[in-house]
């Protein structure tokens, strides 16, 4: 009977035996990052539109276009998804240490800190127009 599993240590190293497992790792914690920061912009958006309701002012822009366009953070998530399933599926080529499908996951992953950032100042620059007001 047949072992299927891969076996083959050459798909885990380059030609001079260091390994290659730690573009993966390094990438799957990128996106699992990324993926927390729009999750929090998904998940916090409908508390900030139920406080901001209640102040009766009008909002800032930025504060609107965040709160009216939260749900692309749901389709940010998933867009950066697909350099990590190409890093993942050129994992045993030799090419995966060296930048193409890792600089897309870095990308991705740099893109979503800036939309978080903008993200939280958008969520929170009513509160300090408002603390401005009251000083």
């Amino acid at each position: 009977m047949s072992d299927n599993r891969i076996t083959d240590s050459s798909l885990l190293t380059d030609d001079d035996g260091r390994t290659r497992i730690w573009v993966l790792i390094v990438g799957v914690l990128l996106y699992l990052w990324s993926f927390a920061i729009y999750a929090y912009i998904f998940i916090a958006a409908p508390s900030f539109k139920e406080l901001f309701s209640g102040f009766g002012a009008d909002l800032p822009s930025l504060t609107a276009i965040f709160l009216k366009y939260a749900w692309l953070s749901t389709s940010l998530a998933l867009a950066s998804l697909i350099p990590l399933i190409a890093l993942w599926r050129n994992r045993a080529l030799t090419n995966v240490g060296k930048g193409r499908d890792f600089g897309r996951v870095l990308i991705a992953f740099l893109v979503s800190i800036l939309f978080g950032s903008i993200g939280v100042y958008a969520f929170y620059l009513p509160i300090f127009k408002m603390g401005a007001v009251v000083s």
